[in-house]
């Protein structure tokens, strides 16, 4: 038998080579299969830039009264999708002001019709202005020869037709006279021959028409009689003045018909248009008072969105510069970055792509880009800081009014 320390020290032995041998299998395995990663925490790309800012819709109007006074109405409540446009809040003095438009709108109206109705009418006083110069310019002609033929002395031979005239006068008259006595007789005599072949009413209506004859011919003798009397007699001193006197009337409407249509020959007459163009504008003016009148007493929406901010209530004073209404358009969202220091500044660039991450909703992976930096900074405890605008490409039902977002600038 072996002694016992000789068996302890081969059992050691033996011990160490199982031992190595567990060593070395391990190791093979090592090898053939490559260990497993160990888990770690997501963190953001070493090239990439993080700021925080906030969502605010792109376009809003903050809107309030021009000056103070008293809300009569409100229209609309928090919620309400608004066209552009929209009346939202009614104050007082609002019914005398829609009044006083009214009032100012058809004044306007009327004075453009006005100035239309002189164009209008134009050719029509250039056709009676034309009518006009016409019968003036006979009248003259009248008045001139009128006077003429009282100046100037008859002649001879002027005199000796005017006898003549007045002799064959005398002498037609008589010749007819003479006719209308001898069938005046004949129709007296009932008993007459001549009446078994004559109708005695033909033979009434022939003396009738010979009777108008004599008749005329005795007014022609007289005017012939006159005529003649008047070349032997002097003018009339007062009939002279009197021609006179009308060839000047006749002279002066003449060139007053010339005056008005010389007027008339542009267009209408500028003294009318002076007054209706004066017309129109002092319209104009108070219309547009009117309309300026009637935007002081209401509160209108400038664009279409949502009321998202609703301060108004009737009865209650209001205050320039204190909003009573927020309107907003929510289809279009930017964020607004209000405190980027100088270093990052100098390292983004306009459309450079962000990722965004809202604190309220860590889910939502909202995609954008940049938009604008400020050009000039604002010192912010003695730090110079930036604002800038991030655009989002696509808008969410939940995106709220000044939510928290975390932007990521990815650096190329």
């Amino acid at each position: 038998m072996l002694p016992r320390r000789l068996l302890s020290w081969y059992g050691l032995l033996a011990c160490a080579i199982a031992l190595g041998a567990v060593v070395i299998a391990s190791l093979a395995a090592y090898r053939r299969a490559p260990a497993a990663p160990l888990p770690v925490e997501p963190t953001a790309s070493p090239a990439a830039l993080t700021v925080e800012g906030n969502l605010t819709p792109r376009t809003f109007v903050e809107l309030s009264v021009v000056e103070p006074a008293r809300i009569q109405s409100v229209l609309v409540t928090e919620g309400d999708w608004v066209e552009e446009g929209t009346v939202l809040v009614r104050l007082d003095g609002y019914e005398q002001a829609r009044a006083e438009l009214e009032a100012a709108q058809l004044e306007w109206v009327l004075a453009r019709q006005a100035l239309e109705e002189l164009y209008r009418r134009a050719p029509v006083e250039l056709a009676l202005a034309t009518v006009e110069l016409r019968r003036a310019e006979k009248a003259r002609d009248y008045a001139s020869d009128h006077l003429a033929s009282l100046q100037k002395t008859p002649s001879p031979q002027r005199i000796a037709q005017a006898r003549a005239n007045a002799l064959l006068a005398e002498k037609r008259l008589a010749e007819l006279r003479d006719d209308l006595q001898k069938a005046s007789q004949k129709f007296r005599r009932l008993k007459d021959f001549m009446w078994y072949f004559v109708d005695r009413r033909e033979y009434h209506l022939m003396l009738t028409a010979m009777e108008k004859q004599v008749a005329l011919a005795e007014r022609r003798y007289w005017d012939a009689q006159e005529k003649y009397e008047e070349l032997l007699e002097p003018v009339d001193p007062i009939d002279l003045a009197m021609a006179q006197a009308d060839l000047a009337v006749a002279e002066a409407r003449l060139h007053q018909a010339e005056r008005e249509r010389a007027k008339l020959l542009n267009g209408p007459k500028e003294d009318d248009l002076e007054a209706a163009r004066a017309r129109l504008k002092l319209a104009q003016a108070r219309l547009a008072a009117a309309q300026a009148a009637l935007r002081t007493a209401q509160i209108t929406t400038p664009l279409s969105g949502v009321v998202v901010k609703l301060k108004a209530k009737p009865e209650e004073f209001a205050l320039p510069g204190r909003p009573l209404v927020v309107v907003a358009d929510l289809s279009q969202w930017i964020v607004q970055i209000s405190d980027l220091d100088e270093v990052t500044a100098a390292r983004i660039f306009p459309d450079q792509p962000v990722e965004l991450r809202l604190a309220a909703y860590p889910e939502l992976e909202l995609a954008g880009a940049l938009e604008s930096v400020s050009l000039y900074p604002r010192e912010e405890e003695e730090e110079m800081v930036f604002r800038a605008h991030i655009r989002l490409e696509r808008s969410d039902p939940r995106l709220r009014w000044g939510l928290t977002a975390q932007v990521f600038f990815h650096q190329p």
